[in-house]
């Protein structure tokens, strides 16, 4: 028997009369009950126009699917409303009129299926960034990339851009990530440099670190300490959630023009 206080006088109340649990419910966990009330959450013509897209284009019939197909629109616009700065006409003036960067760190949006805190740059506008006209004469680039394809892809970018990769880094992160066959707990970096016969200003730095997350697409502070030491300012970061001390910033929540920022 348990006995609660009901306005200052104990209540006895039978064992069998407390709250269920989740697993009393038959529902395992809660993320799966999470999963259900959002899946409740979907109106009936979206839902049976979710029936109707799946048949058309075979796809197979999933609750994440279905998710996916109601919610994409919502957290779209949820993410246009982050966006107060990040655009290219900002970087290109920068890069007309701005001092000449010594290092460049790129952090993609790149597209992907699954639902990101912001909105995806297209392969070929991300091409077209003006990063020839920001480098110095002696600068380093810093791509973050994904596995598969885009570490495929980076190389390609980079080499567009007329620089020379050289090495890698990888950050990893002591929690289980995503995915269906090696569980993702790291990111990579692909360094590249413009001269032949260029190196770090520090040779002593590993090739690897181990850090928490942060927000989605958010740099470690022990990374960016890390890239400091290996290359020369004025340094730029670009798709950047936030400023840093010592740099210029240019992202989708970053809403200080490039040419106003000081990296003092």
């Amino acid at each position: 028997m348990t006995t609660p206080r009901l306005h200052g006088r104990p209540k006895t109340v039978p064992d069998e009369n407390t709250f269920p649990s989740l697993s009393d419910l038959g529902v395992p966990d809660r993320k799966i009950s999470h999963r259900a009330q959002r899946i409740a959450a979907v109106p009936v013509e979206e839902f049976e126009g979710y029936l109707r897209t799946a048949h058309e284009r075979e796809w197979e019939i999933t609750t994440r699917l279905l998710l996916r197909h109601y919610e994409r629109p919502q957290t779209t616009e949820i993410k246009r409303v982050r966006v107060v700065g990040g655009r290219v006409d900002d970087l290109i003036e920068f890069a007309r009129n701005g001092p000449k960067m010594g290092c460049i760190v790129v952090d993609p949006s790149w597209p992907m299926r699954n639902a990101l805190p912001y909105l995806a740059i297209d392969l070929s506008d991300l091409k077209n960034l003006p990063i020839p006209d920001l480098a110095a004469e002696r600068c380093h680039l810093h791509l973050w990339t994904l596995p598969n394809r885009h570490h495929v892809l980076a190389y390609e970018i980079i080499e567009h851009w007329g620089f020379r990769p050289v090495s890698e880094f990888v950050w990893v992160k002591p929690t289980l990530g995503r995915g269906n066959y090696w569980r993702m707990s790291h990111e990579t970096l692909v360094t590249a440099v413009r001269g032949e016969n260029d190196r770090f200003d520090d040779r002593w730095l590993c090739s690897w670190i181990e850090a928490p997350r942060g927000r989605h697409s958010e740099t470690p502070d022990a990374v960016t300490a890390l890239i400091e030491r290996a290359s020369p300012p004025p340094r730029l970061e670009l798709f950047a959630r936030k400023r840093a001390t010592g740099w210029y910033s240019w992202g989708h929540e970053i809403a200080e023009p490039l040419i106003d920022q000081s990296a003092d």
